[in-house]
């Protein structure tokens, strides 16, 4: 999985503080997706998300609840992209007003 091979930020129209992920490979390629509500479990440490189907390039509707290969996929982005941002030192842990990296337990 690769930034700008296998997915790509897009900006959110009208909100300049939320981005949105164009899937540019695989059976969703061209699908922009945005993520929602994203916790993890602390008993499990299971990660639970959220996310909305911005928009499809297919005529059939894509339902998000019961298209498990979709959830799979997107599951699959957004742990790559969540990597990313720990590697990188750009996660945002907490109050999106904090400083990166910051503990806020």
């Amino acid at each position: 999985m690769k930034e700008n091979v296998d997915y790509q930020f897009v900006p959110a129209p009208g909100n300049d503080q939320a981005w949105q992920v164009r899937l540019l490979t695989g059976d969703f390629s061209g699908c922009i997706i945005q993520y929602d509500t994203i916790k993890v479990n602390p008993s499990t440490e299971e990660l639970r998300f959220n996310f909305s189907l911005v928009w499809s390039p297919f005529e059939e509707p894509i339902n998000t609840n019961t298209n498990i290969e979709l959830q799979r996929h997107v599951g699959i982005v957004l742990s790559h992209i969540i990597e990313n941002a720990l590697e990188e030192g750009t996660a945002v842990i907490g109050d999106n007003n904090e400083q990166p990296g910051t503990d806020n337990t």
